[in-house]
């Protein structure tokens, strides 16, 4: 199984940094996900129970995903502090060699061609913009960003919605498996 953080912003870099090398046991890691009480302004130190001094592989976080609105990347600067926050953490990932990918949601709200017709999204020039937007702006390769359409208004599964979903998480499990064979 992969590891797969998902990068918040309420959090500094340094204590994603923390956990992105692990030094905190696996069952912490998932606790922290589902009920963050780390507290970034403490760093983590070697006598606390859930500091892992010797990480292994299953220890460690193999891919940072980062979800960002595919909508509100154009009106977002690039001094704005969540994009400065998510590339610290990126710049953070990168220093380990952890690959990235972003999830570029609500782009059925970037294009209304792809709002009608989810198969547009992409020969769509405002996804494409958007894409672009996110990779200047967060310095991740266009190739390693996913544009993805939430489940919003629908009441029924919608298998074009799935495909976009599940491209997606392939790609990040890809990434994750990877990272885990260089190692």
């Amino acid at each position: 199984m992969h590891r797969l953080t998902l990068q918040t912003i309420t959090h500094t870099p340094i204590a994603h940094r923390i956990i992105m090398q692990t030094y905190m046991s696996a069952q912490f890691f998932t606790f922290f996900l589902c009920f963050p009480q780390f507290n970034p302004v403490t760093p983590l130190c070697e006598g606390d129970a859930r500091y892992n001094s010797h990480p292994t592989l299953d220890d460690k976080v193999h891919c940072l995903v980062s979800v960002i609105r595919g909508d509100k990347i154009g009106l977002l600067s690039a001094e704005d502090v969540v994009i400065e926050k998510m590339r610290a953490v990126r710049k953070a990932a990168s220093n380990l060699d952890i690959p990235q990918v972003v999830f570029m949601t609500h782009v059925d709200e970037c294009c209304p061609l792809v709002a009608k017709d989810l198969k547009c999204i992409y020969s769509s020039k405002r996804i494409k913009q958007a894409v672009q937007n996110c990779s200047n702006k967060l310095g991740v390769p266009m190739n390693c960003i996913f544009p993805v359409k939430n489940y919003s208004e629908e009441n029924e599964v919608n298998g074009e919605v799935d495909c976009l979903i599940l491209d997606a998480l392939r790609s990040a499990v890809n990434f994750a498996s990877d990272f885990v064979r260089d190692k």
